[in-house]
């Protein structure tokens, strides 16, 4: 799959208009739609943005890896912050709540991880 098509693509899964992800990225919708029919492709800080904003790795959009998600997301993670937190269990709905919610909320609940983790020893 091309970089256009990958953007395309996750941009639709997210369920995201070309001209909210142009505002994001600061530039306009006409540039979203030439990077996703593959008649340019985005400068650096352009493809970081959008990579941001579809919380996917650059690498996914590169095309390569077959997984979308970041490295700061994995299931380990995943698993030792629900651990930590207690009454959670693994369920499809909170991975998916999981997988979407921003790396800064991500880091704050490790950070919360290793708070439990002092206090338990």
């Amino acid at each position: 799959m091309t970089l256009g098509k990958r953007l395309q693509y996750i941009r639709n899964q997210r369920r995201l208009y070309q001209k909210e992800v142009a505002d994001y990225v600061g530039t306009s919708k006409s540039v979203i739609s030439n990077y996703e029919r593959d008649i340019r492709d985005p400068d650096t800080g352009n493809l970081r943005k959008m990579a941001e904003m579809y919380n996917v790795s650059t690498d996914y959009l590169l095309g390569l890896t077959d997984d979308p998600y970041p490295l700061h997301i994995d299931l380990k993670t995943f698993n030792n912050v629900m651990d930590s937190l207690g009454t959670f269990r693994y369920e499809k709905e909170l991975f998916d709540w999981w997988i979407n919610i921003p790396k800064d909320s991500v880091e704050k609940l490790v950070k919360v991880k290793r708070i439990i983790d002092i206090l338990e020893d």
